[in-house]
């Protein structure tokens, strides 16, 4: 793979290695400002209105994500890393929902023009499919944040009793996706 060049936007070929360093740069820097993000409304709750819990309750978190999440913070990545590639883990743990929404989106993607694991023909596959579900995901969101309500009490009883099915429906998709593809 590091003999294959990558197309750069002047038409010239960079090699993968050019190609992986302005990707780690670009995200790296993404990354530490979506962190001091994060932290700016407990930083302001802090300094502003005084609302520090204390290390002691900060620590006690810690340890309970680190205990129900902690495997997945070095397992997911590394599972998902061959599939999703350099730039997918990057928006995929941007965005989140990496194993319910990400992944699946990622191997439909890469599917419909089928490409082999590990290409660039994968990799690019892979990234559109994603950025199409972060795309759909915040349109969608949008739309039930600001209609929501309404849209709950104009819809027929039938429909919104329906929504009860939606877990199911979401986690038979997400099996039927990947028992497709690994049994090719």
């Amino acid at each position: 793979m590091d003999k294959q060049k990558v197309e750069d936007v002047g038409g010239e070929g960079i090699s993968n290695k050019q190609y992986l360093d302005r990707i780690h740069k670009i995200c790296t820097a993404t990354m530490l400002m979506l962190l001091v993000m994060t932290l700016l409304p407990a930083i302001y709750m802090a300094v502003v209105h005084d609302g520090f819990p204390g290390w002691n309750v900060i620590g006690g978190i810690f340890v309970a994500l680190l205990g129900q999440e902690g495997y997945s913070w070095i397992l997911e990545p590394t599972e998902m890393f061959v599939l999703i590639g350099v730039v997918g883990t990057y928006i995929s743990y941007t965005a989140g929902n990496v194993g319910t929404m990400r992944f699946p989106a990622i191997l439909a993607g890469r599917n419909a023009v089928n490409a082999k694991n590990g290409t660039l023909k994968s990799e690019a596959a892979g990234v559109f499919a994603l950025v199409a579900s972060v795309l759909m995901n915040l349109i969608i969101l949008g739309i039930i944040i600001l209609f929501g309500e309404w849209l709950l009490t104009v819809l027929p009883q039938q429909i919104v009793s329906a929504f009860d099915y939606g877990v199911p429906a979401v986690y038979g998709v997400m099996l039927a996706t990947v028992i497709g593809v690994f049994k090719k």
